[in-house]
């Protein structure tokens, strides 16, 4: 998509700019009814190089140009938001979220640099929710959502949460009836259980003809499709139904009464870790999952977090189980494997919304580089959100959603904490008091 030249990138898009835009933009003009952002670095989400001193221009709600800042004449007129030592990029997308249907809540989560939270998962009386775009006259963060989660008749999440979450199809007709009701409801992506149990009670799970049928009548009307998929063992069923992504990491039994018997006799628990629990699976289903162009969302900082301290006769295990967890996600990285962030934060939990710098730092951890780290929060989330084509990158044509911090990202994440500006739909919905 993404197409950089020399000097500026500029591209004229016909029913948007009119002719006079498009001359003016040809000469390196920027039109008088602009917003500008300038003098920035300017990341554009892509992995491309970061553009030193940049550009980006703004008409509408959409981007009409990125570039280098010296390539435009901007007149006195034109609103200018100067970037001058800070970073530009697009705006932080939360690609998995719950209880999120609140302006309110989404009004913190824009505050914060995040202009978009996926919601992976609520009742259909929520639905309508999601589209409220403001909070009293104040912009909130795009609510994007998945709606109910399709399930089998009987199956988690709601066999045992009780809160309305289950969207049940038994059949392959009702698949792709529901998937149908859903998309005409307005869902931006459909979300999938597949879980075989909570503790040690089975549940059911959504049968072979029946999710192909929902995934294929998903993918006709170009719909992403997603999966809570936690346990290895249901991974493969995900894969040959074709599904477009996985929501956490697929684990191996990692009990902990089994393991701590495991590891404690072993001179080396991790190498054991992975010769006798990872490596045998992932060597045959991580090559399926690329090969698929499946995108992997971890949720590394909600997962990690239950295996991380512990009693101090827990805790050198838990470390290991840990280092198992990253380990898998380091492995699909590194054979070339698509990542997308997001935290599955819950409003019900306690914790406050923001940008998700764990979940970030837990990425880094896995070995991702700081500019894939960034990616894995724009680019590919905006995909696994259902919004590819509109959000995610700084790029003509897209949706002008950007956010502007105060430092370099790419030498310190931290800077992503220190929000200067945020634009959402091409109207500035945030920034801080000149200092």
């Amino acid at each position: 998509m993404s197409v950089r030249e020399t000097g500026f990138l500029c591209v004229a898009l016909a029913g948007l700019l009119g002719p006079a835009c498009g001359d003016l933009l040809a000469q390196g003009r920027v039109p008088p009814d602009a917003l500008v952002i300038a003098h920035g670095q300017v990341i554009d989400g892509t992995c491309s190089d970061p553009i030193s001193d940049g550009i980006v221009v703004i008409r509408g709600q959409r981007i009409i140009a990125v570039g280098e800042a010296d390539a435009f004449e901007i007149s006195p007129e034109v609103e200018t938001i100067d970037a001058t030592g800070m970073t530009v990029l697009p705006g932080i997308i939360d690609a998995h979220v719950h209880t999120t249907a609140s302006p309110t809540i989404r009004r913190q989560f824009l505050e914060a640099g995040v202009t978009a939270v996926c919601d992976a998962g609520s009742p259909l009386r929520d639905l309508p929710r999601f589209e409220q775009d403001r909070l009293d006259d104040m912009p909130v963060a795009r609510g994007l959502s998945a709606g109910p989660i399709m399930t089998a008749p009987g199956g988690l999440p709601d066999a045992v949460l009780r809160q309305n979450l289950n969207y049940e199809v038994g059949t392959p007709d009702e698949a792709r009836e529901g998937v149908l009701d859903l998309v005409d409801r307005g869902v931006d992506f459909l979300k999938v259980y597949l879980h075989p149990r909570h503790r040690q009670t089975a549940y059911p799970m959504l049968v072979g003809e029946t999710l192909a049928a929902l995934v294929n009548a998903a993918h006709e009307r170009g719909v992403v499709v997603r999966t809570h998929t936690t346990e290895l063992e249901v991974l493969e069923r995900a894969l040959d139904a074709n599904v477009d992504v996985i929501d956490h990491v697929p684990k191996p039994p990692l009990g902990r009464v089994t393991l701590a018997s495991m590891l404690a006799s072993s001179e080396d628990p991790l190498a054991d870790l992975r010769e006798h629990v990872l490596a045998p699976e992932y060597e045959v289903l991580l090559p399926r999952l690329i090969e698929n162009g499946v995108v992997l969302v971890p949720t590394l900082g909600a997962d990690l977090a239950r295996f991380r301290g512990g009693s101090p006769d827990e805790a050198p295990f838990m470390a290991v189980i840990s280092e198992g967890i990253l380990e898998i996600v380091r492995r699909f990285h590194t054979k070339g494997g698509a990542i997308a962030r997001g935290t599955d934060y819950n409003a019900d939990s306690g914790g406050p919304p923001g940008m998700p710098l764990i979940e970030m730092k837990r990425l880094l951890e896995a070995g991702l580089t700081t500019a894939e780290v960034l990616q894995a929060g724009t680019q590919r989330a905006a995909y696994v959100c259902g919004q590819g084509a509109e959000l995610g990158t700084l790029e003509p044509g897209m949706l002008a959603d950007v956010i502007v911090v105060d430092g370099d990202p790419i030498e310190d994440i931290e800077a992503l904490g220190r929000v200067v500006a945020v634009v959402k739909n091409g109207e500035i919905a945030f920034s801080q008091p000149e200092r």
